[in-house]
């Protein structure tokens, strides 16, 4: 089973501080690839870089930085086996539960936003090398179905989970490899820091009728609890 994506959005702002660098080539010089001249003015060009979403696309001269912000919203709508939709008294009644009695699943999720609040930073100490460093602040919210007793079709009620907290924080060394007028090759070495809870809690509608507070699925945590490499090649 998955949750259906019904809509996502994002929005990003950037702000850079450039030390050094010529944004005009002289006559007998090529021209960036990042520029383009608009009659007697220059500017950065919007395939300079990869869409907003992608992360350690681009470096900078010695001395460049970059501040950068960007507001993700994802809600996810539904449940799907495959490419067929589900309802939640269809995955009540036909899916078992593997791990012990009862034989069915007797909570179902049926909606889940996510707001993530992206903060990053950039800075080249030399034209090789660009370190990066990104963090961001998450909001999660799901509802779920809660339906009674082991089995049957009978809803219970409903309820809502929620969890918000500062997730994981990425740092990365991006190394230049090769560029010429056309071509640019980087290495990305990064490492993500588990800095994001992952024992967030919540009051839960239990099939019996109580309403604990337990520990929150994977999904709704902040962090992934791991140190985890982050290797590529742009």
């Amino acid at each position: 089973m998955r949750i259906q994506k019904s809509m996502v959005a994002a929005a990003a702002v950037a702000w850079s501080a450039m030390t050094g660098h010529v944004a005009l080539a002289h006559e007998d010089e090529p021209l960036d690839p990042g520029l383009t001249i608009s009659g007697d003015k220059a500017g950065i060009r919007a395939d300079g870089h990869a869409p907003i979403g992608v992360m350690g696309d681009h470096m900078h001269k010695a001395g460049e930085w970059m501040v950068s912000y960007r507001y993700m919203r994802m809600k996810m709508d539904g449940n799907r086996d495959g490419t067929d939709n589900l309802s939640p008294e269809q995955i009540v009644t036909e899916f078992e539960n593997p791990n012990a009695p009862p034989p069915t699943f007797r909570v179902v999720p049926t909606e889940m936003t996510t707001q993530m609040h992206m903060f990053g930073l950039m800075y080249a100490p030399t034209d090789w090398v660009t370190l990066m460093l990104m963090g961001n602040y998450t909001d999660k919210s799901m509802d779920h179905i809660t339906f009674a007793g082991p089995v049957g079709t009978t809803r219970l009620g409903t309820f809502t989970t929620d969890s918000s907290g500062f997730g994981d924080t990425k740092a990365s060394a991006l190394f230049r490899l090769y560029e010429d007028p056309v071509h640019h090759v980087h290495a990305n070495l990064g490492l993500s820091f588990p800095t994001g809870d992952i024992d967030n809690e919540d009051q839960v509608l239990a099939p019996t009728g109580a309403t604990p507070t337990l520990r929150l699925p994977y999904g709704m945590q902040m962090g992934s609890g791991t140190y985890d490499l982050m290797p590529g090649l742009s």
